[in-house]
């Protein structure tokens, strides 16, 4: 009797694995390939000139291998147009991801789709899902800076019981606003932006808490005004009289066409000795 359990379960098991290699819901022998994964774009957000990789996944739900199965990457905003296009060779129940490289996207929204098997070829028992899902990747033309009207700033607490500020044993705040402004060339609507920041203290990390905290979401333009998010961040105190330099560091990981303006920013207190 325990050979025959096992024997069951083996056989059992054997056909979980058959239905699950197939078309969910669907028999072992059902043919048919798709898109099963993509397309997706690397960076999501790029900005103009940026080299942007375009990745999809081809899959065989068949229980037999399929040779020269035709593919085409196509872009559908205007102009339309076949980025590319190829074949491949698929084992049952395999898939091939490919990659394409868009060398220089130009400014605005592109809309890209992945069609498997355009010419109807292969004779699948399921031709309505060749067509992928629409990739939709806006190109920026934004830039990402400090605020020159509202520079970065570090304030102290007001003065009391005969205390001067700055002082040794003084926590103080550190102000800057992100701006986001839209280039005039720019095709499309801006894009809201998700920024980290860091902050060091004489070139050393330093403890802060800071509203909003790090990476600051900076909102999109709204017309001719940019889009602005204001930090404000609390520092300890230094411990020590003499010059301090806070150095703020924004690093935005896309979507930003200008970055000589926003690598860092300085501001200098000094705390004299007698305080």
């Amino acid at each position: 009797m325990g050979s025959r359990f096992w024997l069951c379960a083996i056989v059992l098991l054997t056909a979980l694995v058959i239905v699950a290699c197939s078309s969910p819901g669907q028999p072992f022998a059902y043919l048919d390939v798709k898109v099963s994964g993509g397309p997706t774009a690397t960076p999501s957000q790029p900005v103009i000139g940026q080299a942007t990789t375009i990745r999809f996944t081809v899959r065989n739900t068949w229980n037999q291998p399929l040779t020269g199965v035709v593919w085409e990457l196509r872009e559908t905003s205007a102009p339309a147009s076949t980025l590319t296009s190829g074949t491949t060779d698929l084992i049952a129940f395999g898939s091939s991801v490919h990659e394409f490289v868009i060398a220089s996207p130009t400014a605005g929204t592109h809309t890209y789709e992945v069609v498997v098997d355009p010419g109807n070829l292969v004779v699948e028992q399921d031709e309505t899902n060749n067509t992928s899902g629409t990739l939709t990747v806006l190109v920026a033309d934004q830039d990402i800076a400090f605020d020159t009207v509202t520079a970065p700033a570090v304030t102290w607490p007001a003065m009391g019981m005969g205390m001067g500020s700055p002082h040794v044993d003084d926590a103080h705040t550190l102000t800057f606003t992100i701006t986001n402004t839209l280039n005039p060339a720019q095709l499309s609507p801006a894009a809201t932006i998700s920024v980290p920041f860091t902050i060091t203290r004489n070139d050393v990390a330093v403890a802060y808490t800071a509203t909003p905290t790090s990476p600051a979401t900076v909102a999109a333009q709204s017309g001719v005004t940019p889009g602005s998010t204001a930090v404000s961040v609390n520092l300890p105190a230094t411990g020590s009289a003499g010059a301090f330099v806070y150095t703020i560091t924004l690093s935005p990981a896309e979507g930003d066409d200008n970055r000589t303006n926003n690598n860092s920013f300085s501001v200098t207190v000094v705390i004299p000795a007698s305080s």
